[in-house]
């Protein structure tokens, strides 16, 4: 049997399969007809003259390709569990479709696990996180591309004890898809639990929290703490369920006594909107935003370095938008020029002398338009500000939008624009910019009781 390209007037090469002791036979047949390719055999099809009829020429290989075709085609991604080699265990995960199981890879001793997510896999898991990770020698997580996870009680959480750092290097959307009045799901979570641990450092896209929040870093060992996220982080509460107490945020991050520096940075992503959000704190839609506890930025900071946050975007939040509290010598950096809308207090700065924790470094903020004590309950709540800071330290306030300690019983001289608590001795200098201004709408605009 060959193949015939010869012309079958019509112009078009007729592509019919012939024989060469019956090719006339065979053109009749195949007049009309039409050629189809499976598993690499050629297959044609032809109405035969006066009767109906099918002539099929298929090899054996393109049976069994029938039958593959009959049932599921999707492509179907996997991660493997090799063996430790040399002190680490890689684990790789590969193909073009979703995994739709919780993926749980762990060490123990003193080897270290190394994820890597190539790309093309994405993580879709209806119950659990999408992967667990567990080491007592440090974790490594690199996504090469965009593919999305998600799972309901989380995307990526990370457990490291006794040494070793954690790097989650994500580059699709983390997703906690949550549904449960009961589970508290995180985007991202990586903890560091032994004080012989060395750091950690997220960096990620566009990451969702249910009732937990979108990055969550706690970090007992010796390192700093670094989160970079180049999107939106957003925390989505519930009516009378709020984020989990212990977290409470869109990104919680702390640094324990033996830890150095904390720093969260959000950046807009290229090409998003000038007004676009970078932190949004909030409940499911068709809630009262006013019922949340839910901070838009959470950092509790014992450690020895400094600590920054950087927001590029607005941040949205019920009560505070940044919350920073702890006991620490270093400097504190806060730059949320971007703007801040929260229930109660825009960037609110804390410390506790008589439980013998204080921040004793200096602190700067730069801060673009501020709404403090905006909506709900938090109108009503006495010694709330657009800005609300007490430290032992120097501190360097830098107004460049309009300040609004807005809603509320208007009339109430507990309600601040900017209030200020600060250590006897030490300097307070608050700058406006031009065009700037301070409304504490029938409070005080700023007041310093040191």
């Amino acid at each position: 049997m060959r193949t015939d390209h010869s012309d079958d007037g019509s112009g078009r090469p007729a592509n019919r399969l012939t024989s060469p002791s019956a090719a006339s036979r065979t053109r009749e047949l195949l007049r009309g007809g039409r050629l189809a390719r499976i598993g690499g055999a050629v297959v044609s099809f032809a109405p035969m003259a006066g009767a109906v009829g099918v002539m099929v020429s298929v090899s054996a290989l393109a049976i069994a390709a029938l039958g593959a075709l009959s049932g599921d085609a999707r492509a179907q991604s996997t991660c493997d569990d090799p063996n430790v080699q040399n002190g680490v265990k890689t684990v790789t995960c590969t193909g073009t479709g979703d995994i739709d199981t919780t993926q749980t890879r762990s060490t123990t001793g003193t080897d270290r696990l190394v994820v890597n997510i190539e790309s093309g896999v994405a993580f879709g898991v209806a119950s659990g996180n999408a992967l667990e990770l567990t080491s007592s020698a440090g974790i490594s997580f690199t996504q090469s591309g965009s593919g999305a996870i998600s799972g309901r009680d989380g995307g990526i959480k990370a457990t490291n004890a006794q040494s070793g750092s954690i790097g989650i290097h994500a580059r699709g959307p983390v997703t906690a898809t949550g549904g449960g009045q009961a589970n508290h799901a995180g985007g991202i979570a990586a903890t560091n639990t032994g004080t012989q641990t060395g750091g950690i450092t997220i960096t990620a896209a566009d990451v969702q929290g249910w009732r937990g929040p979108a990055v969550m870093a706690v970090n007992n060992g010796t390192g700093a703490v670094r989160i970079h996220v180049t999107g939106s982080a957003t925390a989505i509460g519930q009516q009378d369920y709020p984020l989990s107490s212990h977290s409470g945020a869109a990104i919680y991050a702390k640094t324990g006594t033996a830890g150095t520096d904390l720093s969260i940075s959000l950046v807009r992503k290229a090409g998003a909107p000038a007004n676009s959000p970078s932190v949004i704190s909030r409940h499911r839609p068709g809630l009262q935003t006013a019922d949340g506890l839910d901070n838009g930025i959470k950092a509790r900071h014992y450690g020895s370095g400094s600590l920054t946050i950087s927001v590029a975007g607005e941040i949205t939040s019920f009560p505070n938008g940044v919350d920073v509290a702890g006991s620490s010598s270093g400097d504190m950096l806060v730059d949320a020029r971007g703007g801040i809308v929260a229930g109660s207090n825009g960037i609110r700065v804390s410390q506790s002398p008589t439980q013998g924790r204080v921040l004793t470094g200096a602190l700067t903020i730069s801060a673009g338009d501020l709404i403090g004590a905006g909506n709900g309950k938090f109108q009503r709540t006495n010694n709330t500000a657009a800005m609300n800071l007490q430290t032992s330290g120097a501190i360097d306030v830098t107004i460049s939008g309009h300040v609004d300690r807005a809603g509320g019983d208007l009339d109430n001289e507990k309600k601040y624009g900017i209030r200020i608590r600060s250590a006897a001795g030490k300097d307070v200098t608050i700058t406006l910019e031009s065009g700037a201004e301070i409304d504490a709408s029938g409070g005080r605009a700023i007041v310093d009781t040191d």
